[in-house]
């Protein structure tokens, strides 16, 4: 059963619709529904879940490769501010267990990113990744879902107020993240 007190990392493309989504200017009726959908869940994951969102080390090594200076400099603030790292010495080493879901899932950094999940003891990995979620999530006690699904899943009742808030206020204009 899915709570706000579970443990929630993400993997780099969850953390990227949690960027796109804290844009200023971002506004989700100009946005692709299904992106969208995501992206407006992550942000209320964000302002929702007690201990926070947390970022995997693979994840961060993969957004890390953005070339586009801006986006970067936009995934780098937002892992600096909002979603800390989890330490790879924290971790201890993953590789037996990445092997082992590389038996069920060709992308290697999907499955070292499970494995990292497990061994930070994690409740959930957030992904949009459709085939990561069908061919492991029988392989492991992490629960694998999207943004969407995951918010959905919780269950939160309407009007119940958020553990955290923005901090640049001119977001609050735009109210679609509202519950």
């Amino acid at each position: 059963m899915a709570a706000l007190t579970d443990v929630v990392v993400l993997d780099s493309n969850a953390l990227t619709d949690l960027v796109e989504s804290l844009r200023p200017d971002y506004d989700p009726s100009q946005d692709d529904p299904v992106l969208a959908a995501n992206r407006v869940a992550a942000t209320r994951l964000y302002l929702y879940i007690r201990g926070g969102l947390r970022l995997l080390p693979t994840a961060c090594r993969e957004y890390r490769q953005i070339r586009d200076s801006e986006r970067l400099r936009a995934h780098d603030f937002t892992a600096l501010v909002g979603v800390p790292e989890v330490q790879a010495h924290d971790l201890g080493d993953v590789t037996d267990r990445t092997e082992t879901l590389g038996q069920h899932h060709s992308g290697r950094d999907d499955c070292r990113a499970l494995a990292e999940a497990e061994a930070f003891g994690a409740d959930v990995l957030l992904t949009r990744d459709k085939a990561l979620c069908r061919r492991l999530q029988d392989k492991t006690t992490v629960t694998l879902a999207s943004p969407r699904k995951y918010w959905a899943a919780l269950g939160v009742p309407r009007g119940t107020p958020p553990e955290r808030h923005f901090v640049d206020e001119g977001q609050r204009l735009y109210g679609w993240w509202d519950w």
